[in-house]
């Protein structure tokens, strides 16, 4: 099965959840279960996509890079599609921060 296909059934999935439960972990973890998909291939693709946005942002800005792909990280914590301890997140983005501090258009000096 593609990946536009599995995403579909999983959206279509959600639909039926969303009014009740938002876009939470809830509705996932339920649209996964209805749509028949394994909930660690959800946590896989989730981790796969931090990657993908994290190297295509480094190629345009590594600073912007850190901060997006620490933000992207939590969001995807956050609605439940990955499963990293909220403190390591919150770390990551203070690093990214300190990190872009210190340097000069993206370059360490």
């Amino acid at each position: 099965m593609s990946d536009t296909a599995l995403m579909s059934r999983l959206l279509e999935a959600a639909k039926l959840h969303v009014p009740f439960d938002g876009w939470s972990e809830t509705t996932l973890q339920l649209a996964a279960q209805d749509a028949g998909i394994d909930p660690g291939l959800l946590e896989l693709a989730g981790l796969v996509s931090i990657v993908a946005v994290v190297g295509l942002l480094v190629i345009v800005n590594s600073s912007l890079a850190a901060l997006v792909g620490t933000g992207y990280a939590g969001l995807l914590t956050l609605v439940g599609v990955v499963s990293i301890p909220m403190p390591a997140v919150v770390l990551a983005g203070l690093v990214s921060v300190l990190a872009t501090i210190g340097t000069r258009n993206g370059v360490f000096s």
